[in-house]
């Protein structure tokens, strides 16, 4: 069964302090950064149009029936253009210029996923999600799905 995650919280990181200031933990209070659809660029939401850095923190509940030992997939239909990505609070991959050594001209329409084990969601979940942005739409332009990997 795949769940699709459909918004997130988001937020300018304009002066680059999300990684000094730890946007990824999961005690961040983003109370007050707007919910913001995922699946379109952020230029098409409130967002506006912006180029930079932005953060997104997705809340998101464990699947019922997932054992543990199970793999799963979090799979990014693309991602405009570089992206960081944590799960409650650990960093768990990446897809930018330094990790595929290809450019933001490729990157910007790659659909690509990260494998984890099931032992790793809690009964809630935060994931956050670090994009650059160069030009264009900006962000999570299409969907997010976590997968179940049938072994």
């Amino acid at each position: 069964e795949n769940a699709i995650i459909q918004e997130g919280r988001f937020s300018k990181d304009l002066d680059d302090q999300g990684i000094t200031q730890q946007w990824f933990a999961n005690d961040v209070d983003d109370s007050q950064w707007p919910i913001i659809p995922l699946g379109v660029g952020w230029e098409k939401t409130s967002v506006g149009t912006y180029d930079g850095l932005g953060w997104y923190r997705i809340r998101f509940a464990r699947p019922e029936g997932l054992a543990d030992d199970q793999e799963l997939l979090l799979c990014f239909g693309s991602v405009d253009e570089q992206a960081w990505i944590w799960l409650n609070g650990e960093k768990f991959g990446e897809h930018t210029e330094a990790s595929t050594g290809r450019t933001f001209g490729k990157l910007w329409n790659e659909s690509f996923s990260v494998k984890f084990p099931a032992s790793q969601l809690k009964a809630n979940n935060i994931l956050t999600v670090r994009v650059h942005d160069s030009g264009y739409q900006g962000g999570i332009y299409k969907l997010v799905t976590l997968m179940s990997v049938t072994p």
